[in-house]
C-alpha cells in the first residue's frame, strides 16, 4: 500500500499548518518545523500543478467551425 499523498490530502495539510501557526500556541521549535514542512508541501503542490496544466487541452472553435485540441500554452 502506498502511502503517497494526494493532491487535497496534501492542500489540506497546508492549511492545517497555517491555522496552527496562525494561533500561536505552539514552540519555536515546533513553528520552524512546521514551517519546513510547509515549505516542502508548497513545492510538491506547485509541481503538480505545473504538471496539470501541461496536460491540459482546450477546445478551440476554428473559423470553418471545426473544433481543434490545442495545449494550454497555445490558446
Amino acid at each position: 500500500m502506498s502511502d503517497k499523498k494526494t493532491f487535497e490530502e496534501k492542500l489540506s495539510r497546508l492549511e492545517e499548518i497555517s491555522k496552527l501557526m496562525e494561533e500561536s500556541k505552539i514552540t519555536l521549535d515546533n513553528s520552524v518545523k512546521l514551517y519546513d514542512e510547509a515549505g516542502i508541501l508548497i513545492k510538491e503542490l506547485k509541481e503538480e500543478l505545473l504538471d496539470a496544466e501541461k496536460k491540459v487541452k482546450i477546445f478551440v472553435d476554428e473559423k470553418d467551425g471545426e473544433a481543434v485540441i490545442k495545449n494550454f500554452e497555445e490558446a
